[in-house]
């Protein structure tokens, strides 16, 4: 997919900060603040929870999604988990 080094170690780290007692604080001084961003974002998504997809609902959410994530690299780490 030609993602950058960033994007890779997000994709990892995706559930660091829901798993364990790691911050962001440490994420963004051990890898860096667009690391760390996506880390959260991540797990900003992984908090929507998805009941009822009718096609109206589905076009809403992924729209949200899109709205709610500052890098699009979020969605990556998402789907790697």
């Amino acid at each position: 997919m030609g993602l950058k080094k960033e994007a890779i170690i997000s994709a990892l780290l995706h559930d660091v900060l829901e798993d364990t007692n790691t911050t962001y604080q440490e994420l963004k001084e051990r890898f860096g603040e667009t690391v760390a961003n996506i880390v959260e974002g991540v797990t900003k998504i992984s908090k929507y929870k998805i009941k009822d997809v009718s096609s109206e609902k589905a076009e809403n959410y992924r729209k949200l999604f899109l709205a709610t994530a500052k890098d699009i690299r979020v969605l990556f780490g998402k789907a790697g988990g």
